[in-house]
């Protein structure tokens, strides 16, 4: 085991050029870059913890709770999953969890938007800690998003990353959804 990974999944990722480009943005975009490839990597050190990402609009420090949320990070900034250009204006994020795609858009530029679903009121307060910033430049909408509205459950774990309608945790909750017309 190798931060949480087992070496099957560890061996797996040597070959994976989206490791090798996250690697290298990781360089680029983390001032502290061995520290957080080190917690990166090993899944260790406390948290909260404020992390430093350079982005086109400055420096940012989101807090992260677990080791779940700086793969987030890493996804995100590093691994570039949500590519995106410079010029980008309005954003939907829907399980926009506690903030961090928000931010990757918000500091695309200063004056994008983003309208965001997060219906698990124990990201809430967290996203907007994380986009305190950039109040008036997204819209809260605390609820999810589906194929069909009403109170659907909605299943939870502790880190809050990999919940959502249909998933199937010990714990789920009630929460109100929008019905999507897509």
């Amino acid at each position: 085991m190798l931060g949480n990974r087992r070496l099957k999944q560890v061996l797996k990722a040597i070959i994976e050029k989206q490791n090798y480009t996250a690697l290298i943005n990781m360089r680029k975009y983390y001032p502290d870059f061995l520290k957080n490839a080190f917690r990166y990597i090993t899944a260790s050190g406390t948290y909260p913890y404020y992390i430093r990402i350079k982005t086109p609009t400055g420096i940012i420090k989101p807090r992260l709770y677990s080791h779940h949320d700086l793969l987030t990070v890493n996804e995100i900034f590093c691994r570039l999953d949500y590519p995106a250009n410079g010029n980008i204006k309005v954003v939907v994020d829907i399980g926009s969890n506690i903030g961090i795609s928000a931010l990757y858009f918000l500091t695309m530029n200063n004056k994008s938007k983003c309208y965001l679903y997060e219906p698990d009121k124990r990201n809430i307060d967290k996203l907007n800690l994380n986009l305190s910033d950039f109040s008036g430049r997204y819209i809260l909408h605390k609820k999810a998003v589906s194929f069909e509205s009403g109170q659907l459950e909605f299943g939870i774990e502790p880190t809050g990353r990999y919940g959502g309608l249909g998933v199937n945790a010990k714990e789920k909750i009630i929460v109100d959804c929008l019905r999507s017309m897509m």
